[in-house]
């Protein structure tokens, strides 16, 4: 397990940490779940546990700063004070699956990021920076910044634990 920071490149206000290549984005709706973070299961459907996690971005295009930190247990929630958005939700990674940021094949090309092994975790996001972004865009003077803690952990329903909505 561990940590790893550094800047990705999102598109289209997202970006994905996926066990699976097959999004379909016509399945999806962006207007349900919590607006941080949704769990999916193929084609794009909400699913506790998900195969895969769409996070949304503030930034339609561009660059955030995201930092990934395995654990090999349920991390304290501590102070959420100099965060905006906080929401856990629950995935499952399968055997042979590559489960890391962006596409299977950036995930695979990208040795920055941790990925995880098979099994059930629960993923805490915590993000900074989307209001402001999103109001700005183009001004790469905003920071956008993203959290992410996993550990294993059996399926829970999603959670919110702080919203700027």
């Amino acid at each position: 397990m561990g940590a790893a920071s550094g800047k990705i490149y999102v598109s289209y206000g997202q970006f994905h940490l996926k066990g699976s290549e097959y999004f379909d984005p016509t399945e999806w709706d962006p207007n349900r779940g919590n607006g941080l973070i949704d769990a999916l299961k193929e084609p794009g459907l909400p699913a506790v546990p998900g195969e895969f996690a769409i996070l949304r971005t503030g930034r339609r295009d561009g660059y955030i700063s995201l930092t990934v930190d395995v654990r090999d247990d349920r991390p304290e929630q501590g102070d959420l004070d100099e965060w905006e958005d906080v929401a856990e939700v629950s995935v499952q990674v399968e055997e042979d699956d590559i489960f890391g940021v962006g596409t299977v094949e950036e995930a695979g090309d990208d040795d920055r990021f941790p990925t995880l092994a098979e099994g059930q975790y629960r993923i805490r996001v915590h993000a900074r920076g989307r209001q402001a972004s999103r109001a700005s865009q183009g001004d790469d003077s905003i920071k956008e910044e993203f959290l992410l803690l996993m550990w294993p952990a059996e399926p829970e329903p999603e959670v919110v634990l702080k919203t700027s909505r």
